[in-house]
């Protein structure tokens, strides 16, 4: 079997233009995408020293207790609540 080298740099050109183009290809369109995606408000908060009040508070509360008293607590909240 010969192989012939014309063809193995042709394959291996094609292999980097493929995935080049691949990338360029992503990129760009990933630049598209941001350009029509809605601005997400909740995302970051507004302000200089603002913090997400939310996920800090949850995070103080899971550091704190083990996870069968907070699942206890939260049935205990979904059987008086019903929802």
């Amino acid at each position: 079997m010969i192989i012939s080298l014309r063809k193995v740099s042709r394959l291996a050109r094609l292999v980097v233009y493929v995935a080049l183009f691949s990338f360029i290809g992503f990129k760009c369109l990933s630049l598209v995408q941001e350009m029509f995606a809605p601005e997400d408000k909740y995302r970051t908060p507004a302000g200089r020293d603002a913090v997400k009040v939310d996920a800090a508070a949850r995070q103080v509360q899971a550091e704190n207790k083990p996870f069968w008293e907070e699942t206890r607590e939260r049935l205990g909240v979904f059987y008086e609540i019903g929802e």
